[in-house]
């Protein structure tokens, strides 16, 4: 019966479904696993869900980007608060030496000052693409002239006009020479740019 209703209605039904409910959708018919992978009725999910969730729905999140945040999201919401018995069913490891602070960004950029001298930033995102190369898991956004020293830096987080993740971050940093100078990161999910 359902089936006959047009493709329109049907995504306006589909839309009003838990996300959990959505997912089981996909074994019932063909009709209703394409249903379950459109872009249009997960945005409808995401922009009306009560649950915690990252920004959006914004025109360069995919249909599997809302599917997965409103799973996690629903995962958070039924566990919620943890069971303290209860062990991590993920984690992440990066061996970061020493290091003196760090800060994090968006969720995805975990910015270290190592040694007084060095800004590394390490993309969260793509830990596990690096793990299996020879690269260092890690970039140098900055690094210190030899008789200069950077006293700390402060990060801080948005999100630009088309909803990417923005990072900030300052240093301020005194130099060989006894003067003190700041500098401007600002992270994006495509690159890095400093402005002294």
């Amino acid at each position: 019966m359902l089936q006959g209703l047009p493709y329109d209605i049907l995504v306006e039904i589909a839309s009003l479904l838990p996300t959990r409910s959505m997912i089981h959708l996909r074994q019932v018919s063909k009709l209703f696993q394409q249903l379950s992978y459109d872009r249009s009725v997960w945005a409808k999910i995401y922009r009306s869900s009560s649950l915690l969730r990252p920004p959006g729905p914004f025109t360069w999140q995919s249909a599997q980007f809302f599917e997965q945040a409103s799973v996690r999201s629903s995962r958070l919401h039924l566990n919620w608060p943890p069971n303290p018995k209860a062990k991590p069913v993920a984690s992440r490891t990066i061996n970061v030496g020493q290091i003196n602070i760090f800060g994090l960004l968006s969720g995805r950029w975990m910015i270290m000052l190592k040694d007084h001298r060095q800004i590394r930033c390490y993309d969260l995102d793509a830990v596990e693409e690096v793990r299996n190369t020879r690269r260092a898991p890690y970039t140098i956004v900055y690094e210190t002239s030899t008789n200069s020293r950077i006293d700390f830096f402060k990060c801080a987080s948005a999100f630009d006009g088309d909803g990417q993740p923005l990072g900030f971050v300052v240093t301020g940093e005194t130099t060989g020479k006894g003067t003190d100078r700041g500098v401007l990161f600002v992270l994006t999910s495509r690159r890095y740019e400093a402005a002294h």
